[in-house]
């Protein structure tokens, strides 16, 4: 007789998929109902949901096929349209749907399809079910269930935000615009000049390639996107990883960090790392992604913004031989727009999401 409980399934559950995960190096975010509870909901969970690359995911289905259930391919329902994936972990339904391949949900305020935007370096790690786990935030949780509009998402909106009606919810939170650049057409010997100057200076450019990706430089990167992410606007001050092991399990040691795409400016004179930009190319896509760029506040001013991501532009065209460059950005975020813009980023079709 089988006597365990729904909670230790679960449990059990999700310790073997984020251990197989993290094993194999893809990243995941947590969504649907798992997500809800994150937050506070404490409806009955139906399974467990989350995204991921697919395309990431081929060096771990060995382990997965003993407990798949439904091979990963292209479904519409009235409320989504995705690949995924099903196992059966010992009695707990997982349900995996690949993030690459345009997944989209139906919005029943404005009755259209909204493509769903996984950002994975924005996850909230939490604890449920006894394990640490990686899931969507919470404003875009409520963004995403005040647009779907079921039954059990007005449940879950009730239960994390008493009070607030969809409409309410939709107002006040963050867009994400998706931008490209044409590397093809972009001109580089523009910020040639710019570099030399702030080398003039007293800063030097170089890359975690460039200083060997040792733990100590490691250690820098680290501490510097720790900062960065500080001082986001609508971050509150929080941390982005609580420890550097954190942060070298979920950024130094994923298959997408590319130590030559790691671009930092190091101030020579009081021996600080003051900016960066983190561009990378995702396996079987043909454009670059410029993951993130950032310059401490106290620097801010100096263009050191266009030096970093120039340089970045500049490994995505030559290394990672790619024609375009893509990036998503809070439509909050006015200075990153602007300088994005500056450097003739355009707004993708489809424009802004939310």
């Amino acid at each position: 007789m089988n006597t365990t409980s729904h909670y230790e399934t679960i449990s059990q559950a999700l310790e073997w998929l984020v251990a197989l995960l993290k094993r194999h190096e893809v990243p995941y975010q947590i969504v649907g109902g798992l997500a809800a509870q994150a937050y506070g909901a404490e409806r009955p969970l139906v399974d467990i949901d989350l995204y991921v690359p697919m395309e990431l995911l081929q060096s771990a289905m060995a382990e997965l096929s003993p407990y798949l259930i439904r091979n990963a391919r292209p479904t519409q329902s009235a409320f989504w349209r995705l690949t995924y994936l099903a196992l059966d972990y010992h009695g707990a339904p997982i349900q995996i749907a690949d993030s690459t391949t345009d997944p989209r949900f139906y919005n029943r305020k404005d009755q259209r399809w909204e493509p769903q935007i996984i950002d994975y370096a924005a996850s909230q790690r939490v604890t449920l079910y006894g394990v640490e786990v990686d899931v969507m935030p919470r404003e875009e949780l409520l963004r995403y269930k005040a647009l779907l509009d079921r039954e059990v998402d007005r449940a879950d909106i009730q239960a994390l935000a008493p009070g607030d009606a969809p409409g309410v919810l939709l107002e006040g939170l963050p867009r994400t615009v998706t931008l490209t650049l044409d590397l093809e057409t972009f001109d580089f010997g523009v910020y040639d000049a710019l570099i030399a100057d702030l080398e003039g200076e007293g800063f030097r450019f170089t890359s975690m390639e460039a200083l060997g990706n040792t733990e100590a430089a490691q250690r820098q990167l680290y501490a510097l996107n720790d900062r960065l992410a500080m001082e986001e606007p609508g971050s509150d001050g929080e941390h982005a990883w609580a420890t550097f092991e954190d942060f070298r399990e979920d950024v130094c040691r994923m298959a997408w960090y590319k130590p030559g795409g790691q671009i930092v400016a190091l101030d020579t004179n009081a021996g600080n790392w003051v900016a960066m930009s983190a561009i990378t190319r995702f396996e079987g896509h043909a454009e670059a992604y410029n993951l993130v760029t950032g310059v401490e506040q106290r620097y801010r001013g100096r263009q050191l913004a266009l030096a970093v991501l120039a340089l970045a532009l500049r490994y995505a065209r030559d290394v990672l031989h790619a024609q375009t460059v893509r990036t998503d950005e809070s439509a909050r975020n006015a200075e990153a727009l602007a300088l994005y813009n500056e450097l003739g980023y355009r707004e993708a079709s489809g424009g802004a999401q939310g």
